[in-house]
């Protein structure tokens, strides 16, 4: 059985050197989150774009940032990109309530917004079975 991580590995080993990812690309990641490159890629899907946005995902995950779901995210993301399909994603925004226990109510705001930063969120299934997947973050944007 193939673990997660070099499933992960094998992807990323798959777009290196066809897409440009060198060790100038390294000095470039410090200056890029995840949240900044999957924006532009968005914004403009090219090849460069992509091998970014898939960088910096195989980044966060090889790091244990981001879980499976945003990982396997953005490889579908860029999958439909190069096979022509098109994805979806849409900003909302929800209210929620959340009970933490904690010594003070400064600690549990916290604890909540470090919880929340940059969190995946699976709000079930499509009919299709695909999975409804998301990024649910504190103030509206990732800090990570």
């Amino acid at each position: 059985m193939v673990n997660n991580a070099d499933r992960a590995q094998e992807v990323f080993d798959g777009y290196e050197g066809s897409y440009g990812i060198t060790p100038r690309h390294n000095e470039e990641r410090k200056y890029m989150t995840l949240t900044i490159a999957r924006e532009a890629f968005r914004a403009d899907p090219t090849n460069v774009t992509a091998a970014k946005y898939l960088d910096q995902a195989h980044h966060y995950y090889m790091e244990d940032t981001i879980g499976d779901d945003t990982f396997l995210n953005a490889v579908a993301e860029v999958k439909d990109y190069l096979s022509g399909s098109t994805t979806f994603t849409f900003d909302v925004f929800l209210e929620a309530s959340f009970t933490i226990q904690a010594p003070d109510e400064e600690t549990a705001k916290n604890w909540l917004e470090t919880r929340l930063d940059c969190v995946e969120i699976n709000a079930g299934a499509l009919p299709s079975g695909d999975p409804i997947v998301g990024e649910a973050n504190f103030g509206g944007y990732c800090r990570g």
